[in-house]
């Protein structure tokens, strides 16, 4: 533990207030202030909310925050995602809170959230998430000791699936070089989940499809032209169009 701020310089005592990053080096009272643009972030506070925020980031890009005359919110962020977790919550959420401070760190600021919902990985109870972007499944001990989260990109899901028991569900998610299972799952909190990532994944196929067609169909008006302008034979152009098309 660095005992020397890592943005300024400044020695630091032992008594002084200071909060460590997520590799462990100290920043200053003074810089946390500089840090973040929240009100609430006071002296006072500085050992509640602020400390928990820090962890989350790593002192190169406080550095550049603080280098650039730039700042983070801490409340802001943390309040516009508890109300998107909120509105799509497929069930009563457990343990939610310190999982929710953990986020603002790990999504993007242009991420949504489309469902939520509980479940175990282990003995751990994780938080479940169905994004514009991802399946996002996160853990964070208590006093925000420890953050664990499992990222799998909606491009990288191969297979998904859900078992219903009796009381709870299963769910079953792969990214093609690891398979996950995540048990105790809602019934209702198992099935919105999966159907809101299916539902992305068949978006983003029909997007990918649509952008398959325009793509071919420029490149056939691009050959068209060559053809006219004699560059290249109509028998070419004609072999070039049905290889864009598949046929």
């Amino acid at each position: 533990m660095s005992r020397i701020c890592c943005i300024c310089g400044k020695k630091l005592g032992m008594l002084d207030a200071k909060c460590l990053t997520k590799d462990k080096e100290s920043v200053c009272q003074d810089d946390v202030q500089r840090i973040f643009s929240d009100k609430s972030v006071t002296k006072l506070g500085i050992k509640l909310n602020a400390a928990n925020a820090i962890a989350n980031y790593e002192s190169s890009y406080l550095i550049s925050l603080v280098a650039d005359g730039k700042k983070i919110s801490i409340n802001s962020q943390l309040d516009r995602i508890s109300e998107q977790v909120d509105k799509v919550k497929a069930d009563k959420l457990v343990g939610v809170k310190p999982i929710l401070k953990a986020l603002p760190s790990i999504l993007d600021e242009d991420e949504e959230i489309l469902c939520a919902t509980n479940g175990n990985s282990g003995s751990e109870v994780m938080l479940l998430l169905s994004t514009n972007k991802r399946f996002l499944a996160v853990y964070r001990a208590p006093m925000g000791l420890e953050t664990k989260s499992i990222n799998i990109p909606l491009s990288k899901i191969n297979d998904l699936s859900y078992k219903s028991g009796m009381v709870f569900a299963k769910l079953f998610i792969s990214n093609g070089s690891q398979n996950f299972k995540f048990t105790n799952l809602s019934l209702d909190g198992a099935k919105a989940l999966t159907n809101s990532l299916n539902e992305q994944l068949n978006r983003n196929e029909n997007t990918v499809s649509q952008n398959t067609v325009t793509n071919s169909a420029d490149e056939i008006v691009k050959f068209k032209k060559l053809a006219d302008n004699g560059i290249i034979t109509q028998e070419e152009f004609e072999a070039k169009k049905k290889q864009l098309l598949g046929l």
